[in-house]
C-alpha cells in the first residue's frame, strides 16, 4: 500500500514526512561511510552529498506523497533555502551551484515518484534500486551544466576536469540514489506491514 496524504491528520504530516526520510537518509549515510568512511561526514567534501542529497531528496519526496505537488514546491524552496545556509554561498556562482544541484534532485525525485504511482504494486518493490540510475544520470546533468556555467564565466577550457566531474557526478548519483532508494523501499515494506496487522486485528 502506498503511502497516503489522507492517512494521519493534517497536523501530524511534518512529523511524519521527517520521520520517513531517516531511514533514506541513515542508508545513503552507511554507504557514503562504506567507500570514504568519515569523509562522508565532511561538510567540506563532496562525499558529503551522501548527508545532504539524501535529506533533500527524501524530504521532498515524503512532501510530494504526503502534501501534493503544489505544496511540496514549498518545501522545495525551503529545502533551496537551508542548502544555501549549509553551503554559507554568498557569491552569485555558488548560487546557481547549489540551485542547479537542488532542481536535479528534484528532478529525480519528481521522475521517480511518478514512475511508482504509475506503476502497478508488485513491480514496486523493485523501484526503490531504480531511484540511483534516476539520481546519477540527474546529477551528472546538474554537474555537466554548472561545469558549463563556470567555464563560460571564467572563459577556461578543460576538457579532462570535465570527464572526471562526469565521473564523480555519476558514481555519487548512483550510490547516494542506491542509498535513498532502499530506505524508501524499506520505508514502504514498513508501513505495508502495519498496515496489515492493523487491518488483521
Amino acid at each position: 500500500m502506498e503511502p497516503s496524504r489522507y492517512e494521519i491528520p493534517q497536523i501530524r504530516l511534518l512529523e511524519r514526512i521527517l520521520l520517513l526520510s531517516i531511514l533514506p537518509t541513515v542508508c545513503s549515510t552507511a554507504i557514503g561511510f562504506v567507500f570514504f568512511r568519515t569523509s562522508a561526514l565532511n561538510i567540506h567534501l563532496p562525499t558529503f552529498e551522501f548527508v545532504h542529497v539524501a535529506v533533500v531528496a527524501s524530504v521532498f519526496f515524503y512532501s510530494i506523497v504526503y502534501l501534493g505537488k503544489r505544496n511540496a514546491s514549498a518545501v522545495f524552496l525551503l529545502l533551496f533555502l537551508l542548502t544555501l545556509l549549509l553551503t554559507r554561498s554568498t557569491r552569485l556562482m555558488w548560487v546557481v551551484r547549489d540551485f542547479v544541484d537542488t532542481c536535479g534532485i528534484a528532478a529525480a525525485v519528481l521522475l521517480y515518484e511518478r514512475i511508482v504511482r504509475e506503476s502497478s504494486g508488485r513491480r514496486r518493490e523493485y523501484f526503490g534500486f531504480l531511484f540511483s540510475g534516476i539520481l546519477g544520470v540527474c546529477c551528472i546533468l546538474a554537474w555537466s551544466l554548472q561545469f558549463v556555467f563556470v567555464q563560460y564565466l571564467y572563459r577556461a577550457h578543460e576538457p579532462m576536469k570535465y570527464l572526471s566531474l562526469v565521473y564523480m557526478a555519476g558514481f555519487l548519483g548512483f550510490f547516494v540514489g542506491l542509498g535513498i532508494g532502499i530506505g524508501i523501499m524499506l520505508n514502504r515494506k514498513l508501513i505495508e506491514s502495519r498496515h496489515a496487522r492493523n487491518t488483521t486485528d
